[in-house]
């Protein structure tokens, strides 16, 4: 139950810090909406990893560096970085690069 709540008080910095970033609003009733959302994905995600005995979800913020540095926050690049990512992920010669990456 700690690591859940430790794991939620983590959700709400990093999307702070997304929001901030990707020059949303970090207070009103758009952020509360988007708080509410990816605290209750977080921890839905944590039900299910629970339910499963494995280790809870953690969000990370290291992507807020990449937001700052590029000026892309758009979801729309991630779905598509996500779906390249997948479709490389069925050939095993690109698989067998992943353990070389440093």
């Amino acid at each position: 139950m700690l690591v859940f709540m430790i794991t939620s008080l983590e959700t709400i910095g990093d999307i702070t810090a997304t929001s901030d970033v990707s020059e949303q609003p970090v207070s009103g009733p758009l952020y509360m909406k988007r708080l509410k959302g990816g605290v209750l994905a977080n921890g839905l995600n944590s039900f299910v990893s629970a339910v499963f005995n494995t280790f809870p979800n953690s969000c990370f913020g290291q992507n807020n560096g990449v937001i700052q540095l590029t000026g892309v926050a758009s979801r729309y690049v991630g779905f598509v970085v996500a779906l390249m990512l997948i479709v490389l992920g069925l050939f095993p010669a690109v698989s067998g690069f992943c353990p070389a990456y440093p």
